[in-house]
């Protein structure tokens, strides 16, 4: 019990240092995240380009899992994040999750403003 009070107490030291250099909420989330999991967790994952093209196709896989909205065009733009994401994730960076995320987003945007006229 004493080990989880002192581990929440330099968390929130942590949290409250990357506040104060100008982090985002996000930013300061990813970092507890990611080191917690990297120190703490039974059976710690490697980051390597390995773990990246894995978690790349299962994102994109999850993101567009029929594939009705993502071109041809936006994978090929995405793909360049293949094997760097373990190298974003050390630096706290989430440029390829905020891509596909908009790229997303302008698809089914334009998906939505011409679907009325196919009914």
């Amino acid at each position: 019990m004493a080990f989880r009070r002192w581990y929440l107490v330099a968390v929130w030291i942590g949290v409250w240092c990357s506040c104060a250099y100008g982090l985002t909420k996000q930013q300061v989330l990813n970092q507890v995240v990611f080191t917690s999991i990297s120190n703490w967790h039974v059976s710690p994952i490697a980051l390597n380009n390995r773990y990246s093209e894995k978690v790349f196709d299962s994102y994109i896989k999850r993101l567009d899992p029929q594939k009705r909205f993502f071109l041809q065009e936006d994978i090929d733009d995405l793909l360049f994040y293949r094997k760097i994401i373990d190298d974003e994730l050390k630096q706290n960076s989430s440029a390829f999750f905020d891509l596909a995320q908009q790229k997303l987003a302008k698809r089914v945007s334009q998906v939505q403003f011409f679907y009325p006229d196919l009914l």
